[in-house]
């Protein structure tokens, strides 16, 4: 599974982000279609970040108002994360 977020701080009040989602399987169809198959065998930079690479799929995007405490902040995120992703995962079984 890769996961993609983008973040942004606007005029120092919040922060905006897109979280982006992808099996590696994804990835496995898309060098099969391209008839590269032989990339299947390579390190995960090239078969899930390369330059040609099945895209990922946006499954939340939001502002949350930034804090002084990070840690709260990165908490808050990472289970945003695992409650999105799970709709995800059942439509893409």
């Amino acid at each position: 599974m890769l996961y993609l977020s983008i973040f942004l701080v606007v005029n120092s009040e919040y922060l905006s982000y897109r979280i982006n989602i992808k099996k590696q399987s994804f990835d496995k169809i898309f060098w099969q279609i391209m008839r590269m198959e032989e990339n299947l065998n390579k390190g995960d930079a090239l078969r899930v970040n390369g330059a040609f690479a099945a895209p990922t799929i946006l499954i939340a995007k939001g502002k949350v108002e930034l804090s002084e405490n990070i840690d709260i902040m990165a908490k808050q995120f990472l289970e945003k994360i695992n409650v999105e992703k799970n709709p995800f995962l059942k439509k893409t079984v």
